[in-house]
């Protein structure tokens, strides 16, 4: 390449390269859909863990992730009903919850978000191993747009979103079990998780 253009144009260039490289052995129609997988164990029961996580008036106690929650035209999660919830990075996503069943999964999909998602769903689960201990995971799926820029966005959006998720899960653990301070969580480390998900939380 001829590095007497300006950067900008090499790196746009270079992007052009993998999705051209994409589109000759996967077709132009491919979507591609990112999925993630965490989990963390917690010394508290299932039944509590789906309260405190599915109760948008306790949400911003514990959740480092959002600047407000609210639900909308509802006074409780469930089925059918629609979520509003602004990051405190600014963006906001309108999600609906679409499967409910406490107090084992709920799952959610995204009805409006920012520019940069086109599509997303989530499902917690809690699984109670024994009396007041649970594994709780979050799985979500998500798809860049636009899908010409996945080769620089789907990088960036990966690293965001499974960096949130641990904070999100490190923090309903403090809440359930110790109610330690937020800032506290950084002490907290990652274990590999042989179930096939991207990572688990002690």
């Amino acid at each position: 390449m001829d590095l007497r253009y300006p950067w900008p144009y090499r790196l746009w260039a270079a992007g052009q390269v993998v999705v051209l490289k994409r589109a000759a052995t996967a077709g132009w129609t491919e979507t591609i859909t990112m999925k993630f997988d965490e989990s963390i164990m917690i010394d508290a029961g299932a039944a509590e863990l789906f309260r405190l996580s599915q109760d948008y008036g306790q949400r911003l106690d514990w959740d480092p992730f959002l600047r407000s929650a609210s639900l909308v035209d509802a006074d409780e999660a469930g089925p059918g009903v629609r979520v509003v919830c602004v990051a405190r990075s600014g963006w906001s996503m309108e999600t609906e919850y679409i499967s409910f069943h406490p107090p084992r999964t709920v799952a959610i999909t995204m009805t409006r978000g920012p520019w940069f998602l086109s599509r997303f769903a989530g499902s917690w689960r809690f699984d109670e191993i024994e009396p007041c201990r649970t594994r709780v995971g979050f799985a979500y799926s998500l798809v860049s747009r636009p899908q010409a820029l996945a080769w620089l966005l789907d990088p960036l959006l990966a690293r965001s979103f499974a960096q949130d998720t641990r904070a999100r899960l490190r923090a309903l653990k403090a809440a359930a079990e110790d109610r330690r301070p937020l800032n506290d969580l950084s002490t907290r480390t990652m274990e590999p998780n042989h179930e096939g998900g991207t990572g688990s939380l002690r």
